[in-house]
């Protein structure tokens, strides 16, 4: 199931899932799972087209944890899963901006982590959520201006997202991804394009790696190697039949600017015409209107240069 849902195929992930479901259907970890692949499925497309159907499965989870907890509280397995379902709820809320539930659902999540760690310390596949949750916790509460000082704890945080890889039986990989963007929230571009080239390398069929690519290059500046990877990533986008515009829209915008900064004006200009073409539901307009303004202003400023260096 990691490798379908690091390869972006939600179906194969869906189905093993429901597989899980079958064999155990008293355990709650076939559920969650199959949450977790649905808001991967959503935040990947930048859709909420399955939201009902997430908080219907993430129900029949925890009303299972509840279950197992009550018949045999030292099982860390339970808590385990219930960390990921609170944490899934926190990232999905956070997406949609709701800060104050994703940070209620983000505590919940670290206090189930932390069970699962204290019933068994060798459960090290724990270590990814609470890996992100106090990395992003810190980063994300200085945007909230009305919260009290926190402390600050992203060195703890990317501590915990490495033992989960050096240690972790099945969710090294998702450590690994969580570590890429964090890496490049820190600025550390070179590790993180490293990161991101090795898994892409790993997980050929999937979009998630060269986007930390295309990220990693663009903050460097590396407009030439970025292309590559933005084309490739464009293709696939293109080539999907649930992408409503969003992610084309990004591709476009990072082949544009890459275009404007190598100096072929004309295709930057072709490919923000392209962009400014799509046609796009309301919502993704008004969620696109800043990408939108900034690949109009990069199609002025290679229409501009074009006509001065008259290529």
């Amino acid at each position: 199931m990691v490798e379908a849902g690091l390869n972006e195929n939600y179906d194969l992930a869906d189905s093993l899932a429901v597989a899980m479901q079958q064999e155990y259907p008293d355990h709650p970890i076939g559920y969650v799972m199959q949450a977790v692949m649905l808001q991967g499925r959503m935040l990947d497309f930048e859709y909420n087209k399955y939201e009902d159907e997430f908080y219907n499965i993430l129900d029949s989870s925890e009303k299972r944890c509840e279950i197992l907890i009550r018949d045999d509280p030292d099982n860390p397995w339970p808590y385990y899963c219930l960390g990921l379902g609170y944490g899934s709820k926190a990232v999905y809320h956070a997406r949609k901006g709701s800060w104050w539930p994703a940070m209620r659902h983000g505590m919940k999540s670290k206090n189930a982590f932390e069970k699962c760690i204290e019933l068994d310390s060798t459960f090290y596949d724990a270590y990814v959520g609470l890996g992100s949750y106090h990395y992003w916790r810190t980063v994300k509460t200085k945007l909230v201006n009305w919260l009290p000082l926190v402390q600050d704890d992203r060195r703890e945080g990317i501590s915990e997202l490495n033992i989960a890889i050096e240690k972790g039986r099945f969710s090294a990989d998702f450590a690994r991804n969580a570590l890429m963007w964090i890496l490049i929230d820190m600025k550390d571009y070179n590790s993180a394009e490293s990161l991101a080239v090795e898994m892409n390398k790993k997980y050929s069929g999937g979009r998630k790696f060269l986007w930390g690519i295309i990220a990693a290059r663009l903050a460097m500046e590396d407009y030439s190697r970025a292309e590559s990877p933005c084309l490739q990533l464009l293709k696939r986008t293109q080539a999907l039949h649930d992408d409503n515009g969003y992610n084309e829209i990004e591709c476009m915008y990072n082949l544009a600017l890459i275009y404007e900064k190598t100096m072929k004006y004309q295709q930057s200009i072709d490919i923000c015409e392209k962009a400014e073409s799509i046609s796009l539901t309301d919502d993704l307009k008004k969620r696109l209107r800043k990408k939108l303004k900034e690949i109009h202003k990069i199609r002025e400023k290679a229409s501009k240069a074009l006509k001065k260096h008259g290529m």
